[in-house]
C-alpha cells in the first residue's frame, strides 16, 4: 500500500537479458536457443532449482502498462546498465577502468530511448499514486 503522491518503483528483467548474456560470453549456440525462446516469446520463465529463477521478463513498454493499468502517474520506465554491460562482465579487471566511463556514458545517453533501452538487462519503472 503506498499513500496518496507516494512512488512505487519496480525493478523489472529484460527478455533480452539471457540472449544478450549469452550471446557476449560465447555461450550462445543453436543448442542452446530453446533457453530462451519461451522466456523471449512469451515473457515466462521457468527454471528449475539448478536454473536462473522463476519470474516474468519484460519489454520496456510492458512494464510500463503494468505501471499505467495499476493507475500510477508520471511514470518512467529507464534501462539500467545499457548495452555495454555484458562487455564489462566478460572484461578482465585490468581493462575495467578503461571501459567503464564509456558504458556509463553509454547506458545514460540510451536509459529512456525505448528502441535501445531494452538492450539493458534489467529496467527501472517510478510512478505515483495519485
Amino acid at each position: 500500500m503506498t499513500r496518496p503522491g507516494g512512488m512505487v518503483v519496480a525493478a523489472g528483467i529484460s527478455r533480452f537479458a539471457g540472449l544478450l548474456e549469452y550471446g557476449n560470453n560465447g555461450r550462445l549456440a543453436e543448442d542452446s536457443l530453446h533457453l530462451f525462446t519461451d522466456a523471449f516469446a512469451t515473457g515466462r520463465n521457468y527454471d528449475d532449482p539448478e536454473g536462473f529463477t522463476n519470474a516474468h521478463f519484460h519489454h520496456a513498454e510492458e512494464l510500463r502498462s503494468e505501471f499505467e493499468n495499476a493507475g500510477l502517474a508520471g511514470i518512467a520506465v529507464l534501462g539500467v546498465e545499457g548495452p555495454a554491460a555484458p562487455s564489462l562482465d566478460n572484461a578482465t579487471l585490468d581493462e575495467v577502468p578503461r571501459l567503464l566511463p564509456s558504458a556509463i556514458l553509454l547506458a545514460r545517453l540510451l536509459e529512456t530511448d525505448p528502441l535501445m533501452m531494452s538492450a539493458s538487462l534489467h529496467f527501472l519503472a517510478f510512478g505515483r499514486v495519485s
